[in-house]
């Protein structure tokens, strides 16, 4: 009696194990298959996947996606939205015969979550011959303690490491699972289809940056400087401003050139007392050429109104070519030194 126990036992224990492999082995499988059906499971290392992206979100996952992404390329911009609308990487190859890439975002992460982005770049792809740095006042006025966007780029750093299941798991498993309820109910990932007015769906977006190299236009064009006051706010803090120290020691351990470059305004904005807070910007940018080389493009730099749209700080399309020719002039001047 004791041994056909004993034997039941067994026999069960070994159905038991039968189960647990099978059930491992399947998720195993499932696991690869959503690694290769499953590209925009990149978003929830980045956003949470029960609601839908705002557009901000969407386009620092689509910029973290093109500097993970291991190309080479001669220049680098970074910065804010300024930098996002105002630079186009085809026209600076065209007239300067440098390869770029565009990496700026929006000026909620700072000049901290810029260089984040820079430093997650660099240590994915072979350095540039140039880093060019486009900026708004916006950049230096932020808090970044009210930001979680910087926090959402360490995350997403860290779940595209070498080392992610031991730098992260509980966060890894939980989007494995999130990924495979999507994939077994057909779910496709519907908050990341949803229209948002002028920019569209999230995945739209992130098509968008990737096609045009990081480059996206703004739309907000019609008859803005009907309503827009010609002053502007300057207010800035002077520890963001100091954040360039840490784009100095990215530049020394790579050895790229560092170009500054303020965007463009409208005519409309050229008014004496806007005047006075460019250059006082201007002033906290050079006291750090008194101990590290960098090139900062002339400020003070007025375009057409035509050229201006919703946004003081983003450019009409002709005015982001315009703004573009200028700066591959610019690296142009930069191959003779």
């Amino acid at each position: 009696m004791l041994l056909q126990n004993k034997g039941l036992f067994i026999l069960i224990f070994k159905k038991i194990l039968f189960v647990v492999i099978l059930i491992t082995s399947l998720e195993i499988v499932c696991f690869l298959i959503l690694l290769v059906l499953s590209p925009v499971k990149d978003s929830y290392s980045l956003i949470d996947p029960s609601n839908i992206p705002n557009y901000e979100e969407s386009v620092v996952e689509g910029k973290l996606q093109l500097a993970g992404r291991g190309y080479s390329n001669d220049i680098v911009i970074l910065g804010d939205s300024s930098a996002l609308m105002n630079i186009i990487p085809e026209v600076i190859k065209k007239e300067s015969g440098f390869s770029a890439v565009n990496l700026g975002t929006i000026a909620t992460l700072t000049t901290i979550g810029h260089i984040k982005i820079l430093d997650y770049y660099l240590n994915n792809s072979p350095a540039p011959k140039v880093v060019v740095y486009h900026f708004s006042a916006n950049s230096f006025q932020m808090d970044t303690r009210t930001s979680t966007y910087t926090k959402n780029i360490d995350n997403y750093i860290m779940m595209h490491s070498k080392n992610r299941f031991i730098l992260h798991p509980s966060r890894d498993v939980k989007l494995y699972f999130i990924s495979l309820i999507n994939f077994l109910f057909l779910d496709n990932h519907a908050n990341l289809k949803v229209k948002r007015g002028k920019y569209g769906s999230h995945l739209e977006i992130l098509k968008s940056v990737n096609d045009n190299a990081g480059y996206l236009e703004e739309f907000e064009t019609k008859d803005w400087h009907l309503q827009a006051s010609q002053k502007l706010d300057f207010e800035y803090n002077t520890n963001l401003i100091d954040e360039f120290d840490k784009l100095k020691a990215l530049s020394n351990k790579y050895g790229f050139k560092i170009v500054l470059m303020f965007t463009p305004l409208a005519a409309h904005y050229n008014i004496a007392t806007n005047v006075s807070n460019l250059l006082k910007i201007e002033s906290e940018l050079q006291k750090r050429a008194l101990s590290w080389d960098f090139i900062l493009y002339p400020v003070i730099r007025f375009y057409e109104n035509s050229y201006g749209t919703k946004n003081h700080n983003h450019l009409t399309h002709e005015g982001a070519i315009k703004n573009s020719k200028e700066l591959a002039a610019l690296l142009n001047r930069t191959k003779k030194h």
